[in-house]
């Protein structure tokens, strides 16, 4: 007797919501990718591991585009409204679009400094579909739950990795520095699968968000089980990784975590004292008192236990190769502080107004203007980046871009102000939109020194997903782990 299962609508929306959470997934991975990709792409029978990898890094390019097509036509096939804040960014994005379709650009300098202009438009469109895409989950939690939480594994292996390579070469291969931030193992001009190796202000960037997720979590988890044990593991690592990184986007992220603690979250002072010293000095002293010393007595002291240099001249570079990055801040120079960004405001804004170009450049007109003005190839080369989110929106798209980021940063803050207020999101036991306020409020402040979210990347996916879930369940009681509604 053969029973007939008819599948239900139900059965195919739930299907349909976790396709869009794989497209949500090819868009984080299509982050860094590039048309140079696909032109270096060959069929090498006699390297199947190189033509694998190279046909992978091609699809992460190739699919932004094919999903924004669905995106698209399921927008339009389903009638579906998009709320001001996509809208925003769409016009936004639609206006760098007319903008770069005016002013041409000097096929020199974008082969040279500046990323290819079919680039630009990649990032464009892959921000306008990671928008799209969350329109159609629309108040489906469950689902940017899952990406999150999926994002967030994906950083623990890229840190887990880097940060093992980064140890290894520095302790048993070759010591630049005592501290990781000019290590060897992140060598510029190296690949890995085929793309450039990641810089040590991105990977602390993830460490710190690693950090804040299982801050938070041992904070409010009130079984001791194996994930709480694992999350400490994680946050006291994390917490070492980003010091003997000495990047300041890093220690950012640690200090703003630390405020929200001291100052919202409601423990008794023994506690927070502890975690204090547990999370955050001990990794520190740890770092300081045995393995920075032991990593620079190897430095100095050849392998037959000869001292290197009798006269000691190596410590003689104590303040450049030696010391804390972060002695550098007892100086009183503006560009110390800022690590020459204020200059490159200077300029971009100088730019913008001496050229009057009142509605922009287009999209990454930081990167092609700045390279374009420079007084030489190394300016060019290092100092093309407007490391601001207000001056990047300014460069491309003039007046409305300056109105687009009020807008933005208006309804971001909103968020937050409602959650914090309105909401009590501190006293409440719901650490999952604890930590995603927390990161809505990191890549926010990010913007001061970054160009950030407004540029499609890791900052975007982060606000994009955080902020959408925040928006999507203020109506819901609460949203913890056992209960993906």
């Amino acid at each position: 007797m053969e029973v007939n299962v008819k599948p239900t609508s139900k059965n195919f929306s739930q299907l349909h919501d976790y396709l869009i959470l794989i497209f949500l997934f090819f868009m984080i991975m299509s982050v860094n990718s590039g048309y140079y990709h696909i032109q270096n792409f060959k069929l090498n029978l006699n390297d199947p591991s190189k033509t694998f990898i190279g046909l992978i890094n091609s699809v992460r390019y190739i699919m932004p585009f094919i999903i924004f097509v669905y995106a698209i036509f399921k927008i339009v096939y389903d009638k579906r409204t998009l709320d001001t804040f996509t809208i925003a960014f769409i016009i936004y994005s639609i206006f760098q679009l007319i903008v770069l379709s005016i002013y041409p650009r000097d096929k020199n300098i974008i082969e040279i400094n500046s990323p290819q202009i079919i680039d630009s438009i990649h990032l464009l469109i892959s921000c306008v579909t990671t928008f799209l895409l969350i329109s159609i989950i629309r108040n489906k939690s469950k689902i940017l739950k899952i990406f999150i939480l999926g994002v967030l594994l994906l950083f623990c292996i890229i840190w887990i990795y880097f940060f093992l390579k980064i140890f290894y070469e520095v302790t048993f291969v070759d010591i630049r520095d005592s501290y990781f931030y000019f290590t060897d193992a992140l060598r510029p001009g190296e690949m890995f699968l085929e793309q450039a190796n990641p810089r040590i202000t991105g990977l602390s960037r993830i460490a710190g968000l690693i950090f804040i997720f299982s801050f938070v979590v041992i904070n409010f988890k009130k079984k001791f089980d194996l994930f709480y044990y694992f999350s400490s593991i994680m946050c006291f690592f994390t917490s070492l990784s980003i010091y003997a990184s000495q990047t300041r986007g890093g220690l950012l992220i640690i200090m703003l975590m630390l405020i929200v603690y001291i100052i919202f979250l409601k423990k008794e002072i023994i506690k927070k004292i502890s975690f204090i010293i547990v999370y955050i000095l001990i990794p520190i002293l740890v770092y300081e008192n045995i393995y920075r010393p032991f990593i620079i007595n190897k430095s100095i002291i050849s392998e037959d236990g000869e001292i290197i240099n009798k006269d000691n001249n190596s410590l003689k570079l104590d303040d450049e190769k030696y010391n804390s990055r972060l002695k550098k801040l007892k100086k009183k120079d503006i560009q110390t502080y800022t690590s020459g960004r204020t200059e490159i405001w200077r300029k971009s804004i100088n730019i913008i107004v001496t050229k009057k170009y009142i509605f922009g450049f287009g999209p990454q007109a930081d990167r092609y203007l700045l390279a374009k003005y420079a007084k030489n190839d190394l300016e060019a080369a290092w100092g093309n980046n407007s490391s601001n989110g207000l001056v990047y929106c300014v460069m491309t798209a003039g007046i409305v871009g300056l109105l687009f980021f009020i807008f933005i940063f208006y309804k971001i803050l909103s968020l937050i102000y409602m959650y914090y207020f309105k909401f009590n999101i501190f006293k409440k036991n719901d650490y999952f939109k604890v930590i995603c306020f927390i990161y809505l409020a990191v890549m926010l402040s990010r913007i001061g020194f970054e160009n950030g979210f407004f540029v499609f990347g890791i900052d975007f996916i982060i606000m994009v997903s955080t902020y959408y879930f925040l928006f999507f369940t203020k109506n819901l009681k609460k949203s913890s782990f056992n209960n993906l509604k």
